[in-house]
């Protein structure tokens, strides 16, 4: 327990708190890359893993059984080639991507919006609002919010 409170203590190495928020930021900032780059691969591999599935041949075929006394039925399954298959695949992987694209973009479009609307209302509340746009926001006259407005009228 001394020792920690040696170390706390010492001021002989004293790291400055710019340098700790530098090295904390390039570390976040690494963290995510690599994180990035862990999903993403992640990602192929899966589609891959899928792509070897797909490959597979599921196809089968049996006769079925016939004695004096009693009969079963015959069975079979051809599955498509594995070629088209793929395509499929392939082509509902990209659909997948597509639609999650674009939601992505129109979340940022909604958030850039949204942005846009806070920033003109911060714009127009460094001046004293009018009546009008405190009736339009749906705010209290008579609150503590805006005495010196109430008091105008």
């Amino acid at each position: 327990m001394n020792l920690l409170f040696a170390f706390w203590n010492d001021e002989s190495g004293t790291v400055l708190s710019a340098e700790a928020v530098l090295l904390g930021t390039v570390g976040v900032a690494g963290g995510i890359v690599g994180l990035s780059a862990v999903s993403s691969s992640l990602n192929e591999e899966l589609k891959d893993v899928a792509f070897a599935f797909r490959s597979l041949d599921q196809s089968f075929s049996f006769e079925g059984h016939r004695s004096p006394r009693a009969w079963s039925a015959g069975s079979s399954f051809t599955q498509k080639p594995v070629k088209e298959a793929h395509e499929e695949l392939q082509k509902r992987i990209d659909e997948l991507e597509d639609a999650l694209r674009r939601e992505a973009e129109e979340s940022s479009e909604e958030a850039s919006a949204q942005e846009t609307e806070r920033s003109a209302l911060s714009e127009s509340s460094s001046g004293i609002f009018s009546r009008e746009q405190v009736v339009d926001t749906g705010w209290q006259i008579d609150g503590p919010v805006l005495p010196a407005l109430r008091d105008r009228e």
